[in-house]
């Protein structure tokens, strides 16, 4: 009988003891997983472009994101996703020098990427580069169908 108390209140120490710790391990699993967000580039020209995505830290200018890509046309990439924090995103389509026949100036957007964005997508055309950076994930879905739709409707037409 005195070994069931002893048992009993061996328990019921521990549990007081370990309360207090409880409530940590609590806030540290509580708070949301942030991924990164996803980068979507399209060559919708006629031209082969080589293009530039870098991404600079707000507060610190530090380089976060830099990638090159050469697209050739009709061509669709899905590059590595970059950071939701706040940065500014620069794009930058290069142009020809070589006096040949595609597009011959650089073109450059530039975009806020926050912690809330979704989604980037670029879209770069033989005049223009379409910069959208998506902040909500109702928008980011219906923009994916869109494209997916596009993307249909371009191979029907083939």
């Amino acid at each position: 009988m005195n070994r069931r108390r002893l048992l009993q209140s061996a328990g019921v120490v521990s549990l007081v003891g370990l309360a207090g710790c409880i409530d940590g391990v609590r806030e540290h699993f509580t708070g949301s997983v942030r991924t990164n967000a996803p980068v979507e580039v399209f060559n919708a020209g006629d031209y082969p472009f080589n293009v530039e995505l870098r991404a600079r830290e707000a507060g610190t200018g530090r380089e976060t994101y830099d990638l090159s890509i050469n697209l050739i046309p009709g061509e669709r990439a899905a590059p590595q996703n970059i950071q939701r924090t706040d940065q500014s995103l620069s794009i930058t389509r290069h142009g020809e020098s070589s006096g040949s026949d595609g597009a011959e100036e650089d073109l450059v957007e530039q975009a806020r990427v926050t912690e809330d964005t979704q989604l980037v997508l670029v879209h770069f055309h033989n005049d223009s580069i379409d910069l959208d950076v998506i902040e909500s994930q109702s928008e980011a879905e219906r923009a994916e169908l869109e494209e997916e739709a596009n993307e249909t409707s371009d191979g029907e037409q083939d």
